[in-house]
């Protein structure tokens, strides 16, 4: 898998929809292999509420629950959220 869930929600803005096509292009995915991944992501976020997909692409929902940031972990198995 060449992207994170990072980056594919980081390359759809939130009022408008962006076609699937235009994410692969933009994720520069090329291989079939590469490309079900993709949906296979997709479909894991729109389940989880994060994305809608409407006729004209992929929607980011803005949920107010979620908070960005990027995780840290200690050698002694501590994560914090920055």
């Amino acid at each position: 898998m060449k992207f994170t869930v990072a980056d594919l929600l980081d390359q759809l803005p939130l009022n408008e929809a962006l076609p699937i096509a235009q994410l692969e292009k933009a994720l520069s995915l090329s291989a079939t292999v590469d490309k079900q991944q993709l949906r296979i992501g997709i479909h894991g976020l729109i389940k989880l509420g994060l994305l809608d997909d409407t006729e004209a692409g992929l929607l980011r929902l803005e949920t107010p629950e979620l908070i960005p940031a990027r995780l840290r972990c200690s050698s002694k198995g501590f994560c914090f959220a920055l």
